[in-house]
């Protein structure tokens, strides 16, 4: 192998590894990342306990937990609901407790929606299911060198997810231990 036989392995190396916006090879990565997260989610969505709520009722519990209390048709914008279908999902989550509705102390045609200490423990249950399953998996699969690099990757990828988000999709939700410790 001559000298220009190397330098152009070397330079087809560092495309592979970092690829520039625009060239093939960061298409591929895009690609490969959204391939993993897909796939990532359905693996966490297998590890989610049986008796857990539906992953549309989840996602606003999650929201009430991450924003607090807000009006209904707030709550149907975050998480891109027509009113109709979150009228129903607001009907069921608060008549087995895991939310309270009440009118709007400003604006008593506003309903406000509120989680629960039983919706609390409800999303710190799914929760804990799926990082118990997570850090089973990563301590098995992992080294502890990879370990460093998904919790690195998992930083990235809330970097790249906030890029052009609005205000609320920026706000980091609060770290369980801290918040979702007392629900459990």
């Amino acid at each position: 192998m001559g000298k220009g036989d190397k330098r152009g392995l070397r330079q087809k190396r560092a495309i592979m590894i970092w690829p520039v916006p625009g060239a093939p090879e960061f298409e591929d990565a895009s690609r490969a990342i959204v391939r993993a997260i897909l796939q990532f989610a359905r693996r966490l969505r297998a590890e989610r306990p049986e008796s857990s709520i539906s992953l549309s009722q989840l996602a606003m519990l999650a929201t009430l937990y991450r924003l607090g209390p807000m009006p209904a048709a707030q709550l149907a914008r975050e998480e891109r609901l027509q009113p109709q279908s979150l009228t129903r999902m607001i009907a069921e989550m608060d008549s087995v407790g895991l939310i309270t509705r009440h009118r709007s102390e400003s604006d008593r045609r506003t309903l406000v929606i509120e989680i629960t200490r039983k919706g609390l423990q409800t999303l710190a249950h799914d929760i804990s299911a799926r990082r118990a399953w997570l850090e089973s998996a990563m301590a098995s699969a992992l080294s502890p060198t990879e370990q460093v690099l998904l919790r690195l990757s998992a930083d990235l990828m809330l970097k790249v997810a906030a890029h052009g988000a609005t205000m609320h999709d920026e706000e980091a939700p609060p770290s369980e231990s801290q918040d979702l410790a007392g629900a459990a």
